[in-house]
C-alpha cells in the first residue's frame, strides 16, 4: 500500500510487502536518505527524488482465481494492469492527493456531493469514507443496519441488486458496483461505507479508500501534481 501524502521530494518506505504488512511512504525525512532498521543507528537506505521518478502507480488487483493481491511500481506505468486510457485528475489541494469529486449518485440520482466535493486518493484507508450525514442515507438506501458490534450489517442477497454508486471526477463517471462495497465473508456481510468527519476550509471531505482503488488503477504523479485512474484490467 502507499500512503496519500505528496508533499516533499524524497519518500522513504516502511515494512515490506508481505502478508498484510503495509509499506508507508512518508516526505518527513531528508531527500535521498531513510533512516532503516539495521545493525547501526546511522543506517540509511537510498530513495528516489523528484529528479528521477516522475510516477508513483499503485494498482491494487484482485485476480479471477479469488487470490488478492496488490502491486505497487516506482518510476513507470505498466498498461497491462489497467484498460483503456488513464483519466488525469488535478490535484486541488496539495498535501494530500486531493481532488476534486463533481457529484456521487446512485440509479441517476444525486445521493451526496450534489455540488461537488473533496476527496483524498488514499490507499492507507480500508472503506469508503465520507461525512456522517450522506453517508448514514447511502447505509440506509443500502439496507444497512447496526448490530451488536457496531458493524453495518447488509443482507448478502442484496449485493445483485443493489444499483452501483457512481463518483463523477473531473467529467468522469467511476462506477463502484455493490460486489465491492458490500463486504462478504463467509456468510456474513458488511458495508464498505464508514462516516468520518473530516473539518476542512474546503467543506465535506470524502476518502477513496480500497474500495474504490480495487476497481481502478492509480497512478500517483509527482512531478506534475495529478492523479491518473483507469479500470483494472
Amino acid at each position: 500500500l502507499v500512503s496519500g501524502n505528496n508533499s516533499g521530494s524524497a519518500h522513504c518506505m516502511g515494512p515490506g510487502l508481505r502478508g498484510n504488512e503495509t509499506m508507508f511512504v512518508t516526505p518527513q525525512h531528508s531527500p535521498g536518505k531513510c533512516p532503516v532498521k539495521g545493525n547501526s543507528e546511522d543506517a540509511t537506505a537510498h530513495v528516489e527524488t523528484n529528479e528521477t521518478k516522475e510516477f508513483i502507480s499503485s494498482p491494487l488487483t484482485f485476480h479471477s482465481n479469488d487470490e488478492s493481491g496488490s502491486v505497487v511500481m516506482f518510476g513507470g506505468v505498466d498498461s497491462s494492469y489497467y484498460t483503456g486510457s488513464l483519466n488525469w485528475v488535478p490535484v486541488s489541494v496539495e498535501g494530500y492527493w486531493q481532488i476534486t469529486v463533481d457529484s456521487i449518485t446512485m440509479n441517476g440520482e444525486a445521493i451526496a456531493c450534489a455540488d461537488g466535493c473533496q476527496a483524498i486518493v488514499d490507499t492507507g484507508t480500508s472503506l469508503l469514507s465520507g461525512p456522517t450525514s450522506p453517508i448514514a442515507n447511502i447505509q440506509s438506501y443500502i439496507g444497512a443496519s447496526e448490530n451488536s458490534d457496531g458493524e453495518m450489517v447488509v443482507s448478502c442477497s442484496a449485493i445483485s441488486s443493489l444499483p452501483d454508486i457512481v463518483f463523477t471526477i473531473n467529467g468522469n463517471q467511476y462506477p463502484v458496483p455493490a460486489s465491492a462495497y458490500i463486504l462478504q465473508e463467509d456468510q456474513s456481510c458488511t458495508s464498505g461505507f464508514e462516516g468520518m468527519n473530516i473539518p476542512t476550509s474546503y467543506g465535506e471531505l470524502w476518502i477513496l479508500g480500497d474500495v474504490f482503488i480495487r476497481q481502478y488503477f492509480t497512478v500517483f504523479d509527482r512531478a506534475n501534481n495529478q492523479v491518473g485512474l483507469a479500470p483494472v484490467a
